[in-house]
């Protein structure tokens, strides 16, 4: 942990040699031991990052964008400190919409992560680049969803499509209930 006193070790950076401190209980998780902050922030970036077509999200056509859409509306986020979009969704529950990224992307990472907190269920979180597709995000209110409707969106989507977005929406946030003193669902 990054609290004052933990045990810390020196580490070398793969590419440079400079030697860092990083806290030893992110060793022991797999972070923080590739490279250092200057030699990561100078690696050239794969050339997939912005060249992949994005026609098939400005002139929405198929049952698997709009569903994409509404799921990444619930579970998704566009990232600030670069051109990446990314979902960061229990293991459990990634696998069930995971037929749908190689319908949609040519490529993208997953990455799988455990929980740092002890108990509670391991992430899996796709990646993908592309400062287009990004743009359309943020002009459809993406990075603002919490706090937005998705009326933007919508109105770019055909009317009989519509359905597979809320699908896609309700698989990402949603769940029913049945409230046993009331006997009705909520």
């Amino acid at each position: 942990n990054g609290k004052p006193g933990a045990a810390k070790s020196l580490v070398k950076c793969d590419d440079c040699g400079r030697e860092r401190t990083v806290f030893r209980q992110s060793i022991q998780q797999g972070y923080g031991i590739k490279n250092c902050q200057k030699c990561y922030n100078n690696k050239p970036r794969p050339d997939f990052c912005n060249k992949e077509d994005i026609s098939h999200f400005l002139n929405i056509k198929t049952p698997e964008v709009a569903y994409f859409l509404g799921y990444f509306w619930a579970d998704g986020h566009v990232r600030k400190n670069d051109n990446g979009i990314a979902f960061k969704i229990q293991k459990r529950d990634f696998v069930e919409i995971e037929w749908i990224f190689p319908k949609i992307f040519k490529k993208y990472h997953i990455y799988e992560k455990p929980h740092k907190i002890k108990n509670w269920q391991d992430m899996k979180e796709l990646f993908h680049t592309n400062i287009n597709l990004r743009k359309f995000l943020i002009e459809n209110d993406y990075h603002i969803k919490s706090g937005a409707s998705p009326d933007k969106i919508l109105a770019k989507i055909p009317e009989g499509l519509r359905h597979y977005w809320w699908r896609g929406y309700f698989d990402g946030d949603g769940n029913f209930n049945f409230n046993k003193k009331a006997q009705c669902p909520r």
